[in-house]
């Protein structure tokens, strides 16, 4: 391996070993009136959020507290470098914007 294979392995190395995955939790208090829009609109748009985030968990409480609370769960393995270019690659999507609208 040549002096500057070396250097570029390194560096790769180096900045790999500084990425940490990072677990994002995230609730959003729904509107009780607009709580089956909300789902029928997110369950609609599940393969998108799917394919713009690395969602692992979706989910809303059956019984106790406050139940209109919806909680997502995301893995960004690649840290919040990833989870930066995620969340900036949702915010110029189209169809993302288009969910949105009709889910707020």
């Amino acid at each position: 391996m040549d002096r500057s294979s070396q250097y570029i392995m390194k560096i790769m190395s180096s900045s790999l070993s500084n990425l940490r995955p990072i677990v994002e939790l995230r609730e959003y208090e729904l509107i009780p009136a607009k709580v089956m829009e909300y789902i029928k609109e997110t369950t609609s748009a599940s393969d998108l959020r799917k394919s713009l985030t690395p969602l692992r968990i979706f989910t809303m409480p059956e019984t106790g507290g406050n139940i209109n609370i919806a909680t997502h769960l995301y893995y960004f393995e690649g840290g919040f470098e990833e989870r930066n270019q995620k969340r900036q690659n949702m915010g110029t999507n189209q169809d993302w914007k288009d969910y949105l609208q009709k889910a707020r």
